[in-house]
């Protein structure tokens, strides 16, 4: 009696670490590349709750990866920002429990044509911004 009481108990500890150690939040990663295809160290990668409007941040690691854990489930917004290239946006992304969205974000080099230039009072630009 005594051995089964025992086991009984060691069972209904197993059991309810098991359930503990489960997580209730969701993860982003990825990768960021160049248009060559080559990884991108160093770009800074910016996750944005849409309902919360908290932010996480984070670097890409020299293979051009980025993980951000233990999110909430929600909507979520990616921004990727790396000095020469044109910036990165990707909305709405949604989370459920335990999920992980993996992201292939592909830089593109800046120009001029990636500037955003405020217009005058009359709506027009006058001269480079």
């Amino acid at each position: 009696m005594l051995y089964s009481i025992r086991i009984w108990l060691l069972g209904t500890l197993l059991v309810s670490a098991c359930a503990l150690a489960q997580s209730t939040y969701s993860e982003i990663l990825g990768t960021v590349t160049d248009p060559t295809g080559a990884a991108v160290e160093g770009a800074r990668v910016r996750i944005k709750n849409l309902d919360t409007n908290v932010e996480s941040e984070t670097l890409t690691a020299i293979d051009g990866s980025f993980r951000v854990r233990q999110l909430p489930i929600g909507n979520y917004e990616v921004t990727v920002e790396k000095t020469g290239f044109a910036r990165y946006v990707q909305r709405p992304i949604v989370l459920r429990l335990n999920q992980m969205a993996d992201l292939n974000v592909r830089l593109e080099v800046a120009g001029p044509w990636n500037r955003t230039c405020p217009p005058d009072v009359a709506g027009l630009h006058r001269g480079a911004c």
